[in-house]
Order: C-alpha cells, then sequence, then structure tokens
C-alpha cells in the first residue's frame, strides 16, 4: 500500500494527558516568572462552541489565570489590516467577568513591510446602580 493510500490515523488525548500538558510543563515554566501562553482550536460552528476550546472541560480548568476567545472580526491579510475580538472565557483573578468583551486587537500593515499589533481596552461603560444614584 503506498502512503497516499493508507488510511490517515487520528491521535486521542484523554482527559489525563490534557490535563498532565497544563500541569507539567506550562505550570512549570510560570512558576518560574515566565509569562505562558497556550493555543487551542475551537470548532467552526459557533452555534455548539461556547467560550472554550472542543474536548476536555479539564483544559479550561487547569488554567490557574485567565483564558480568552479570539473572534477574527476581519481577517489580516498581507495587503489589508485585520482586526480581532478578545473575549474573556475565564479569569480565576477576577480582572474580567465571563463573556465580555476585553480588548480589541488591531493588527496593521506598515509601508516599510513591518506589521504593528495594537491592542485597545474596550470602551468604558459605567453605569451605576439605584443605590450609587441616590447617594
Amino acid at each position: 500500500m503506498s502512503v497516499s493510500q493508507q488510511t490517515p490515523r487520528i491521535l486521542a488525548v484523554d482527559d489525563d494527558a490534557a490535563t498532565r500538558c497544563f500541569t507539567l510543563p506550562l505550570r512549570r515554566v510560570a512558576r518560574n516568572g515566565a509569562a505562558v501562553m497556550g493555543v487551542d482550536h475551537v470548532t467552526k460552528s459557533a452555534e455548539g462552541r461556547g467560550l472554550y476550546a472542543i474536548g476536555s472541560q479539564r483544559k479550561l480548568a487547569a488554567i490557574d489565570g485567565a483564558a480568552y476567545l479570539v473572534d477574527v472580526v476581519s481577517a489580516p491579510t498581507k495587503e489589508k489590516d485585520g482586526k480581532l475580538k478578545l473575549t474573556c472565557s475565564k479569569d480565576r483573578h477576577g480582572t474580567h467577568q465571563r463573556s465580555h468583551q476585553v480588548a480589541v486587537v488591531d493588527i496593521v500593515n506598515r509601508a516599510n513591510g513591518a506589521v504593528e499589533v495594537v491592542v485597545h481596552a474596550p470602551a468604558a461603560t459605567f453605569r451605576p446602580t439605584n443605590l450609587m444614584e441616590e447617594v
């Protein structure tokens, strides 16, 4: 059987393996002072996706810090600027609420061939509660 005729194999990762990936190398590096960023994929269908990657819920549970969902507002190319939206999936330290937009990222092509990445905080929308207004 030639290589082109072989059936592709799918590598399955069980819950324990996903947990070990987060707890062993990533946490060890983070505890020594480095910033750690893990990247995972989400399903193409936005309907059943939720705020985190497919597969093990233990991946999200294993994160000590924050997790964000990145949505492409406009895809960047070599000729066209792009825009991404970051939404909080999890924030163990309580900086951001789940499901709230955290940032907008502009990817800008410069004339000299450089690419600039600019991260903007979302516009502040402060709404006082009834008790605050009474005070």
